[in-house]
């Protein structure tokens, strides 16, 4: 008795496995292949327990051709290299979007200041110190930016909730 065995990768589900003697079904149709897997469970270095395997299985049969031999890390890291590609372009592109939210808010605020420069200049002249443009500055582009937040966040909301309803918008 085994436990379920996941053979077509890590992040597909396990799905249950009968293992019958090859010796007992000579002529069945998954024999046509006429290749077998060998799994060696280690405690240490599992190169080690390379030619310790190898030569029982010549013992068997010394014609017997022993080929890909790797340890059991490099075919999970193996069935798990398309997540993790797609994962790393996922990535890339949530950073592009950041970058270019940031150039996006960059440019609002750019085009108010630039729109208020003599409304600036005139508050100025009135005695306005420095620190009060700025306030008024930044007060009116986080009105921008909490407006584009508020707007994201109940567009990711809407999907979501269509997402779990199963909607296609």
């Amino acid at each position: 008795m085994v436990a379920d065995v996941k053979q077509t990768g890590m992040d597909a589900d396990a799905h249950p496995e009968v293992f019958l003697p090859m010796t007992q079904f000579p002529f069945a149709p998954w024999t046509a292949l006429q290749a077998m897997t060998f799994a060696v469970r280690s405690d240490g270095d599992p190169k080690s327990v390379v030619g310790g395997a190898t030569q029982a299985l010549r013992g068997i049969d010394k014609d017997l051709p022993v080929t890909a031999v790797r340890p059991m890390t490099e075919y999970i890291s193996e069935s798990l290299e398309r997540r993790r590609v797609a994962t790393r372009l996922l990535m890339a592109f949530a950073l592009m979007a950041i970058l270019l939210a940031g150039l996006g808010t960059y440019g609002v605020s750019a085009y108010n200041v630039s729109q208020t420069t003599h409304e600036i200049g005139v508050r100025m002249a009135l005695g306005a110190t420095p620190a009060a443009i700025r306030a008024m500055i930044f007060g009116r582009s986080a009105v921008f930016v909490c407006a584009g937040i508020a707007s994201a966040r109940s567009s990711g909301l809407r999907r979501r909730a269509c997402s779990k309803a199963s909607c296609t918008a």
